[in-house]
């Protein structure tokens, strides 16, 4: 194809020079015509690019076509029901009920009801009676001092700084408003969580952003000021690093934004030399060794009652017991060891 490209590139100097010897007019070509050609041998030099190396000036269509495929394949080939992870179907209902307006689709629907795996709500011969309130779970056992009615549907993890400052408020004030709780993730607290007012679950991860000191370790101080925040309605303790079990997450500083990175760094609270990162699991050792005793850390959240998740959503109270034996580990300088998998350690 290269050679073809200098035989095109030639025949068409030529003949725009043949016929603008008698019409001048055409020899304005050349204005589109050289930038064309030097754009092409600087194409057929370079050794970085297979195709544009091959294919000197039609290679761009390559990129072109590929940069509006996913256009080409949300308005003209996918269906309504066919997008992933949310169809057109379940976006556009979304749109809808955020700007008030009313979502209903009459004569029937365009989903297969009666497709295998289908899952959806049908009517009951015997329907349940229309309770008065949501119903909510009760997250706190007899020696919890401040238990917590939650609500079935929330907002999970997602922290800032993946999120911006506005998604941040939007999503907490949504809380408020629906009467459930809002993820933080491990990012950490900001005053973004809290200018709203809605209901928090503080994430602490293995990073220990947001109650961490200078040098990035577990600070008791900075985490009981935080847990005594009235929004902060229960504590969640991550015991590993998920995202990335087998090596430890970081990031350079200055990477975020500046027009927030001054709320990223008053969230994670890292300083300004140091490089901040959340290692594959827990290095405290003073207050909470690897998060698995939870009796000190119930002492300074106020007396929440520990929560274990164990594997995905699965929850149980840690009993005293359980506390009892942990202690006793630590007590004779053994080591408290998760049987569990990966998971949290939710606290309230």
């Amino acid at each position: 194809m290269r050679k073809l490209f200098y035989a095109i590139s030639l025949f068409l100097i030529a003949l725009v020079g043949l016929v603008g010897y008698g019409h001048h007019i055409v020899l304005w070509w050349y204005v589109v015509l050289v930038p064309l050609v030097i754009i092409g041998i600087m194409n057929v030099l370079q050794e970085r690019h297979t195709i544009m190396r091959n294919f000197p000036v039609m290679g761009y269509a390559r990129y072109f076509f590929e940069f509006i495929s996913p256009e080409m394949q949300q308005y003209f080939i996918e269906g309504t029901t066919d997008g992933r992870p949310f169809s057109r179907q379940q976006r556009a209902l979304v749109y809808r009920r955020a700007k008030n307006v009313m979502d209903t689709v009459p004569f029937g629907t365009q989903l297969d009801l009666y497709h295998g795996g289908y899952e959806g709500m049908r009517h009951s011969i015997f329907p349940a009676p229309l309770l008065d309130t949501p119903p909510r779970v009760r997250f706190g056992g007899p020696k919890c001092t401040q238990p917590y009615e939650a609500s079935l549907l929330n907002i999970s993890a997602m922290s800032f700084g993946s999120l911006s400052e506005n998604a941040i408020k939007a999503l907490n004030g949504g809380a408020k408003k629906g009467g459930f709780y809002h993820n933080t993730g491990e990012g950490g607290l900001s005053h973004h969580h809290l200018e709203p007012g809605g209901d928090l679950v503080w994430q602490v991860g293995t990073g220990y952003f947001g109650c961490r000191d200078a040098q990035g370790a577990f600070d008791p101080e900075c985490f009981k000021q935080n847990a005594a925040l009235p929004q902060v309605r229960m504590i969640e303790l991550k015991l590993s690093q998920g995202a990335n079990p087998a090596t430890a997450a970081s990031y350079p500083p200055g990477r975020t934004p500046r027009r927030s990175r001054a709320s990223v760094t008053w969230s994670r609270a890292p300083p300004s030399t140091h490089r901040p990162g959340t290692p594959p699991s827990a290095t405290a050792r003073a207050c909470c060794v690897s998060w698995t005793s939870a009796r000190p850390v119930r002492w300074q959240a106020r007396g929440f009652q520990a929560v274990h998740r164990q594997g995905r959503g699965v929850h149980r109270y840690l009993r005293d017991d359980d506390l009892h034996r942990t202690d006793a580990r630590l007590h004779h300088g053994g080591r408290c060891r998760r049987r569990h998998g990966r998971g949290a350690l939710g606290v309230r």
